[in-house]
């Protein structure tokens, strides 16, 4: 059998800590500036730094899918937690998490890896939302529902995500950093989704109810009562 130095040859190697790079700039701009990675860098630097720092697998799978750590998905990880928290699921064969998707941003990644929620399977519904519909809802950031499959009925969340509702600590270095130490200092909150998370309405949903949420065609912010 071949040793591992004949079966595997290095690429490239960086030491992309966030915290080892705060205080070695000049490495941080090789590694990010020359593309070390071949363009990857952020997204092999986020995903690992996560990882370091004790990341659930299922985050870190949410992360490599998306193919980037970034606070959209962080915001995924928030509001399933929050869910998970406020609509546990009680009832494995007949209870799921359905996801109506208004407005969408990269937190649909991680709903799709955490709670099998996907588009396939009925399980995820993805509608955009005009400026108008965002404005008059303010930090809408879907409509999450606890579907009991065999009783035909739910209970629903409609959630606010407000990205700057905590004043995170800054990064005062290369450019290169700024979003990376952004993305890793929000995990500080992963145990307090709540700080970002405001409930607009709480409601039952009955089959009637989520055929009008998740159909084409229908003003679903109506129909949730939230507009």
């Amino acid at each position: 059998a071949l040793s591992q130095d004949e079966a595997f040859s290095k690429i490239s190697k960086a030491n992309v800590d966030i915290e080892y790079l705060r205080n070695h700039t000049e490495e941080g701009n090789i590694t990010f500036d020359q593309k070390g990675f071949n363009g990857n860098e952020l997204s092999l630097a986020g995903i690992s730094n996560v990882w370091a720092r004790g990341g659930a697998f299922d985050f870190i799978q949410a992360t490599c899918f998306h193919d980037h750590l970034c606070p959209g998905v962080t915001s995924g990880l928030f509001l399933a937690k929050y869910v998970e928290e406020k609509l546990p699921i009680k009832n494995i064969s007949a209870e799921s998490y359905k996801v109506i998707a208004c407005p969408n941003w990269c937190k649909e990644d991680l709903f799709q890896m955490r709670w099998d929620a996907t588009p396939g399977k009925s399980s995820m519904f993805v509608m955009a939302l005009t400026d108008a519909e965002k404005k008059a809802v303010p930090n809408i950031a879907g409509i999450y529902v606890r579907w009991n499959d065999t009783a035909k009925e739910g209970d629903a969340l409609a959630l606010g995500y407000n990205f700057s509702a905590v004043a995170l600590p800054q990064w005062t270095g290369p450019a290169w950093g700024s979003k990376l130490y952004q993305d890793i200092v929000l995990m500080d909150y992963a145990d307090k989704p709540e700080a970002f998370i405001s409930v607009i309405k709480e409601f039952k949903v009955d089959a009637a109810m989520l055929a009008q949420l998740q159909n084409a065609g229908m003003h679903l912010l109506k129909v949730a009562g939230v507009m």
